[in-house]
């Protein structure tokens, strides 16, 4: 069972390499991941690390070289502390020589040395991408002039926040300032939020003020 989540886990994560590949998300994503990968650095993690390194590893460095340099310095500092620990009796740490394998590949990556493997694949994907690039400036055509074909720059909090604070990315989803603006307005705008309720505050000691003022003026008159 541990297996075919892990199987799922493993093409799920296939899928995202490959709407990045192909323009529809942002690097940003994809480095979180990374990022995340390596915070943890169990075994299905370095195999995660793997995956992306192989399938969206130039493209990674090609459009963020400043990222890619302190993943390596996060990989290489990890390594190091795992390397460490060997002797600990922790079943999920990764094996020390696909570490260093996923680490030798990263570096081959930074000095753009890519494997031929890897050659394969980007080969394959620029192919598809020019005909998604096709579509998408017939697409843009089609909508007077209008751009289409901006990535989404989403990130990876934005994903684990998407239950509690809303899709921010998706037309017509709800969003996290809809809750707070209804928490200090009131459910429909008109209730007795506490907004609402500051601002009788100062309107009526406004007009409590203007009532003083005008009462005085009249006094002097009469005087």
């Amino acid at each position: 069972e541990h297996e075919v989540i892990n199987k799922e886990a493993s093409n799920l994560l296939l899928i995202v390499c490959y709407l990045y590949n192909y323009g529809v998300i942002h690097c940003t994503l994809i480095y979180d991941l990374v990022r995340d990968f390596i915070r943890n650095f169990t075994e299905i993690d370095v195999e995660f690390l793997m995956i992306i390194l192989s399938h969206c590893g130039q493209q990674l460095r090609s459009d963020d070289p400043l990222a890619l340099k302190e993943i390596v310095l996060l990989v290489k500092d990890r390594a190091q502390k795992a390397d460490e620990s060997t002797g600990d009796d922790d079943q999920n740490a990764a094996d020390s020589s696909r570490i260093q394998f996923m680490v030798d590949t990263i570096i081959e990556l930074k000095n753009n040395k890519p494997k031929k493997q890897d050659l394969v694949i980007r080969e394959k994907t620029n192919g598809l991408k020019k005909r998604i690039g096709r579509i998408k400036a017939l697409a843009s055509q089609s909508l007077a002039g209008k751009k289409s074909g901006s990535c989404l720059r989403v990130t990876l909090q934005d994903v684990l926040d998407a239950e509690t604070k809303g899709r921010w990315w998706m037309v017509g989803a709800s969003w996290a300032g809809n809750q707070d603006r209804k928490k200090l307005w009131g459910e429909n705008g008109t209730d007795e939020g506490p907004l609402h309720q500051e601002s009788d505050k100062l309107a009526n000691s406004g007009a409590s003020s203007s009532s003083k003022k005008a009462s005085n003026n009249e006094d002097g008159l009469l005087t």
